[in-house]
């Protein structure tokens, strides 16, 4: 990172090699962030997991609720001001760069601010005074991330995945063993606190180093104008997606209490793990791809049905195993003491299926313009979920939370659908034929998982593994089988990603 003050190293940024066009450079940029971001996840997962064994319920409720305001917090530091410079010509770049750094970094450092200062009435509304302590150190994040936004975007710009993954792949393995160490040493909570600002400091640090890029010591009005005049819809829409995203965990712990929140943020994070790996790269990727399509609509439309068609086909599947197995694999793995969140997950793992193929359509609509669409959209889904979401929680608990944002996201989903439908001539007929092949497989890979659990219920998790295996052996035969995947095309798919990667 360059010192301020000094002329930061900058990179000749290389553009993608487009070919026919944006969508397979796009395609292996996806590609390159999942497997990546695959990775990342997969060492959260096992900190995860080794963090249920080692920790309560109640220590996980205390430190989500520090998590789930980061969720809210660290995405309003950018207020779509990083997704600006998407659209920023190459002569304005570095300009438009070192103004939007500095406006984010304050961004960040008064939202920080915010959040120490109310962090005592935040606890007291959740009726455990030791939430305000844990809010003040993980609050530490919120600046580490706005410093690091825009070399992110930078990368994100020219489709840059395999780099910007890295620091996400350090960052988790460092979350990972400073939190499994300080929970084996008795820090409770603190365990997931401390390694929450580790891995922001690790991702942060990673992307400067991989961006090359640094700040400078300039700061451009007419910038800074042009910027907050792009991206004001942009904010207003991420505002909204973000508190309604997260204001289910703030109902659950505020209802429920704080025990409560801490088997709902399990059940939430293990049921949208795929989500998050997947929709990241999407709207990390398609924004960027799409806005260089357009104009060409015929372009697009080829583009957003490839990547619905291929992100069915990866993230049905792992739905329809995830439920089946759901009841065998939370004693087996969790332990008993997690039982209770298990219907809450089956759900959860439902919602993050169809929060994974949102992406394909508001990167869309962004791209087009089309904000006030976004906007509302969020706006109807936040209201209805803010009318009913004590109610349930009140009555049904978890699990009732989760049916009911479940069903509020197939209706986000399919009102995205829609609006695509109209403003693209892009028919559903199209849009569902693009998912068919993908729920034929599904069918048959959960009818194969649903025998072998009849036929025998796994006792052990050498059991359990051999169902899931057996199972995804078959969706393999299935799509080698109808033609979807060739030999070829997963040698060409595994040369591209490694020619990629260096």
């Amino acid at each position: 990172m360059a010192a301020l003050g000094a002329s930061p190293r900058v990179r000749t940024p290389v553009a993608p090699t487009l070919g026919r066009g944006l969508a397979r450079p796009a395609a292996i940029a996806v590609a390159m962030g999942t497997v990546a971001s695959m990775s990342s996840r997969f060492l959260s997962l096992a900190g995860t997991l080794l963090l249920a064994r080692l920790l309560s319920p109640l220590d996980f409720g205390v430190a989500n609720v520090g998590a789930f305001l980061l969720m809210v917090f660290l995405p309003l530091t950018d207020v779509g001001i990083a997704r600006v410079l998407m659209r920023a010509q190459a002569a304005d770049l570095q300009k438009r760069a070192r103004t939007a750094f500095w406006m984010i970094a304050a961004l960040g450092a008064t939202l920080y601010t915010i959040l120490f200062l109310t962090a005592d009435a935040l606890a007291t509304i959740y009726r455990n005074q030791a939430i305000g302590a844990t809010l003040r150190v993980v609050g530490i994040s919120i600046v580490l991330y706005s410093v690091s936004r825009i070399p992110s975007a930078l990368l994100e710009r020219d489709l840059r995945q395999g780099r910007k993954a890295v620091p996400d792949v350090a960052a988790s393995f460092a979350y990972a063993i400073a939190a499994v160490a300080l929970a084996y040493l008795h820090f409770g909570y603190w365990s997931i606190v401390i390694a929450t600002v580790a891995r922001s400091a690790v991702l942060s640090a990673g992307l400067f180093w991989m961006a090359g890029w640094g700040p400078a010591l300039t700061f451009d009005l007419t910038a800074a104008q042009e910027l907050i005049t792009y991206a004001r819809m942009l904010a207003a829409t991420s505002m909204l997606r973000l508190v309604y995203t997260n204001v289910d965990n703030a109902i659950v712990g505020a209802v429920l209490g704080v025990r409560a929140l801490g088997y709902y943020a399990i059940a939430y994070n293990l049921g949208n793990l795929a989500a998050i790996q997947v929709a990241g790269a999407l709207g990390a990727v398609l924004y960027p791809a799409y806005t260089r399509m357009l104009p060409d609509l015929d372009r697009v439309r080829q583009a957003a049905l490839r990547m619905l068609r291929y992100v069915g086909l990866l993230i049905l599947p792992l739905t329809t195993i995830g439920v089946l197995v759901t009841p065998a694999a939370v004693p087996l793995i969790l332990g008993s003491k997690w039982n209770a969140l298990t219907t809450a997950l089956q759900v959860l793992l439902v919602y993050g299926c169809l929060h994974t193929l949102g992406p394909i359509y508001w990167s869309l609509l962004m791209a087009r313009d089309d904000n006030a669409v976004n906007l509302r959209i969020n706006l109807v889904s936040l209201v209805a979920a803010l009318a009913t979401a004590v109610p349930v929680a009140s009555r049904y608990g978890i699990t009732g939370v989760a049916i009911e944002f479940t069903l509020l996201e197939f209706l986000r989903l399919a009102s995205m659908a829609w609006a695509v439908r109209s403003r693209l001539n892009l028919s559903l007929a199209l849009q569902w034929q693009a998912l068919v092949p993908a729920i034929a497989g599904s069918l048959l890979t959960g009818t194969t998982v649903l025998a072998l659990a009849a036929l025998y219920r796994p006792k052990n998790i050498v059991a359990l593994a051999a169902e899931v295996f057996i199972g995804a052996a078959v969706y393999a035969g299935y799509l080698f089988g109808t033609g979807l995947l060739t030999a070829p095309d997963a040698v060409r798919a595994a040369r591209r990603l490694t020619h990629r990667a260096a």
